[in-house]
């Protein structure tokens, strides 16, 4: 038996899976079978997951959007093994939406990956368990599905990986236009309240909670330097954590010289003041 190069190109953009193996009549029997119903390694998958904050702590409707995308992974490698052709573009692209949407669900990449790991060991795990009543498919398993196996979730990784990297580019940058329409409307326009509502609320900001300004002098930070911004980003972090305030509460600006951070200030905080 060899191995199968096959990579897809289509509308410009070309995937990278190569040399899947062609496997045994006896193995493709086995996960022609396993393909028709692989609830059992999806169930066994989501509850590895399941160990992993945040995760763990998903509500329903993400939890069914992770599961969705464990059946969707284990489509992907079913039908590249079975058909020896790589996943077309278009499987690929719905496989990034996925990707795209732990950005906003608050999963970490770095959990994400490991999510990933997990899931390629517990499908592996599957295999092992075939090994185990088949003596016959141990150096087949062990020499072609496993190195593949490997390569094949790495790839995955990579996709998701930087469909997860522009989407939170591209969160920044709205999240960055709507702090600055924010400050131009505290700035200039302050009789804006619904204007100021609407863009507090989809900064995920209660627009109702007062606020103190806190005024700090960085002028031992050069604000032509390269690493300016970072470096402000830095005192917020810190003033955050000081003052005991998840990071995104703060909202912060450089004006006029100064490093300006409102930091909610709830009733029982204003009466002890």
């Amino acid at each position: 038996m060899g191995a199968r190069s096959s990579t897809r190109n289509q509308g410009g953009t070309q995937n990278a899976v190569t040399n899947i193996p062609q496997i045994s009549p006896a193995l493709r029997d086995w996960t022609e079978k396993l393909a028709l119903d692989y609830e059992n390694a999806i169930r066994r998958i989501h509850a590895a997951l399941m160990n992993i904050k945040p995760y763990a702590d998903q509500d329903a409707p993400t939890r069914l959007d992770t599961r969705n995308s464990i059946n969707w992974s284990m489509k992907l490698w079913f039908n590249t093994l079975l058909s020896g052709s790589a996943p077309s573009e278009e499987e690929l692209e719905a496989f990034r939406d996925f990707g795209r949407r732990r950005v906003h669900q608050g999963v970490t990449l770095d959990v994400l990956l490991r999510a990933f790991r997990l899931g390629s060991r517990e499908l592996w795990c599957i295999y092992t368990e075939l090994d185990e009543k088949n003596d016959l498919l141990r150096d087949e398993l062990l020499f072609r599905i496993s190195p593949f196996l490997m390569e094949f979730f790495d790839i995955l990784a990579q996709i998701i990986s930087q469909a997860y990297l522009d989407e939170q580019y591209k969160q920044a940058r709205w999240r960055e236009s709507l702090r600055y329409q924010l400050h131009s409307i505290i700035f200039y326009h302050p009789e804006d309240t619904e204007g100021f509502a609407k863009t507090a609320v989809a900064l995920r900001l209660d627009p109702t909670v007062p606020r103190i300004a806190l005024a700090i002098d960085v002028r031992s930070i050069d604000s032509n330097s390269p690493t300016f911004k970072s470096e402000l980003d830095r005192i917020v972090v810190a003033t955050a954590r000081r003052l005991k305030f998840p990071d995104d509460e703060l909202v912060d600006i450089w004006y006029r010289g100064q490093l300006l951070v409102w930091i909610p200030s709830r009733l029982g905080d204003l009466m002890s003041m």
